[in-house]
């Protein structure tokens, strides 16, 4: 039960603060398309979440959120190998 309930919240919690803070560093002269926002196809092909953390923390920041998708879908693809068998 726990699993299932951290299956839904923890990414809603990550998407919803990496989205906020995008709208709220808009006007940092860090934020990568500074002046503008970022375009509706950047917001679909998922770069908002780098972004954000490549302005907060520099390149860094834009590592290790590759770093996060890349341990999730390691996870997904773990627990679906677990599941079939």
């Amino acid at each position: 039960m726990l699993g299932a309930i951290s299956w839904f919240s923890i990414p809603f919690a990550f998407g919803t603060m990496m989205g906020l803070g995008a709208r709220a560093l808009l006007t940092n002269p860090a934020f990568p398309t500074y002046p503008y926002a970022l375009s509706a196809s950047q917001v679909s092909a998922g770069l908002v979440a780098p972004a954000t953390a490549a302005t907060l923390m520099g390149k860094s920041g834009a590592i290790s959120v590759l770093l996060i998708v890349f341990m999730v879908r390691l996870v997904l693809l773990s627990t679906a190998k677990k599941v079939a068998s």
